[in-house]
């Protein structure tokens, strides 16, 4: 039985491997590897832009450096989390 495609999630799926041209590639590691930093960039992107939505319908000065202040504090939670969930991987598949 095949668990794989839409409705499994990834970290509960079997390790699976791909023989292409005698090279083993296991799946299961690398998607989850990828996932986990193109994840954070997105939600980052996704958040600064409503803060810039809210930036641009409440026009007062305070709550314009509050956004500021927002999307530096998510820059760097983006940035800081990379390199921790980089770190757990490497921890886990080596």
């Amino acid at each position: 039985m095949c668990l794989c495609g839409p409705g499994y999630h990834l970290v509960y799926l079997a390790f699976v491997t791909i023989f292409t041209n005698r090279v083993v590639i296991g799946v299961q590691p690398q998607s989850l590897y990828v996932a986990s930093i193109l994840t954070l960039p997105a939600l980052t992107f996704v958040k600064i832009s409503i803060l810039l939505f809210y930036k641009r319908v409440f026009s007062i000065v305070k709550f314009k450096i509050a956004v500021w202040t927002l999307i530096i504090l998510l820059g760097a939670w983006c940035i800081v989390f990379i390199f921790v969930s980089r770190i757990v991987i490497n921890r886990r598949v080596c």
